[in-house]
């Protein structure tokens, strides 16, 4: 005898509590094909889709669940969960500040808007949102990863060391809380410790290329040139396009001597985005090292024009080099 809606509705539901995704969707699926118009089903079903990475269903059953049946908490959140993996943001936080005035305690909505607020450089809604999910829940290591980058950004250092570690105790091999804690120790001026944590990001991920930049830059504070280089080309290999690998190449070969390589190298980057700080400054240094001052002033002042309330400083030597930041 054929399941009724109400028996493949229930079997659908027990199956995504046991995380049969397939199975779930394969019943929300018979269930629809009985009445097409049943929220409840496809809020299910759209819930299962997004487990299972099939955003474009995902987002078409949330949708028309909406369409059909008026705000639901687990649509919305369905719904801008998708949007924030389609980069866009501003959607994304509008939905999930829909779905958390329905169910204000719904941990994974408050993660997903606070990771949508940090893309949207809201660092203290991402902070908040990342507070408020882990004081309900405390092992939600994607809200421990998202404050760590939201306090980085603002330059709440040693507290976001602090969250990425806390994120690596529940989960060793987070490569998320690697990469930020890396971040970290390479503003603490703490290098070893920042290559440690950026190799282990990349040996869990090939192909997180920020862990490789910032590994480069902590082996060119610790003068270890040969180093730098197979970082940043190991970056480059992952996207040739890279201007902060580039950059980063660029600023060993000033540190090695090679002016007219770091002056290749910073020309290739300007030629594409010329306002990139420090290319501008890494040009300039070299050019000043080349005779040319005149052509060095030029970079500088474009330097300043385009940043004018931000400033980088590379401390260059032939056998050193640091970054620094400071605020206007």
């Amino acid at each position: 005898m054929p399941l009724s809606l109400h028996q493949l509705f229930r079997r659908a539901h027990e199956k995504l509590q046991q995380g049969d995704l397939s199975g779930t969707i394969s019943d929300c699926t018979r269930a629809l094909r009985l009445n097409p118009t049943h929220t409840a089903t496809l809020a299910i079903r759209a819930r299962a889709r997004l487990a299972a990475e099939d955003h474009d269903g995902a987002l078409l059953d949330s949708t028309r669940a909406l369409e059909l049946g008026g705000p639901r908490a687990d649509c919305l959140y369905v719904k801008g969960a998708v949007l924030l993996t389609r980069q866009q943001f501003e959607v994304a936080v509008k939905d999930l500040t829909a779905a958390l005035e329905l169910r204000p305690n719904e941990v994974g909505a408050l993660c997903i808007r606070g990771a949508a607020r940090l893309k949207l450089k809201d660092h203290a809604g991402a902070i908040a949102d990342a507070s408020a999910a882990l004081a309900i829940n405390g092992k939600r290591i994607d809200a421990w990863c998202c404050r760590a980058a939201a306090r980085l950004e603002i330059g709440d250092v040693a507290v976001a060391v602090e969250d990425c570690t806390a994120a690596l105790k529940l989960s060793p091999k987070c490569v998320n809380a690697l990469c930020v804690r890396a971040q970290g120790f390479l503003r603490q001026q703490q290098y070893e410790d920042a290559v440690a944590d950026a190799k282990a990001a990349v040996a869990l991920n090939p192909r997180r290329q920020d862990a490789m930049c910032c590994s480069a830059v902590s082996r060119l504070s610790l003068e270890d040139i040969p180093g730098c280089l197979e970082d940043a080309q190991a970056a480059l290999a992952v996207d040739a396009k890279s201007f902060k690998a580039l950059c980063i190449v660029a600023v060993a070969r000033y540190v090695e001597g090679d002016m007219e390589a770091a002056l290749a190298e910073t020309t290739a980057v300007l030629d594409t985005s010329p306002d990139r700080l420090e290319a501008l400054c890494c040009r300039a240094a070299a050019l000043i090292a080349l005779g040319q001052p005149q052509q060095a002033e030029e970079d500088t002042r474009r330097g300043r024009a385009a940043h004018p309330r931000r400033v980088e400083v590379w401390a260059l030597d032939r056998g050193w080099a640091r970054q620094q930041w400071s605020t206007a």
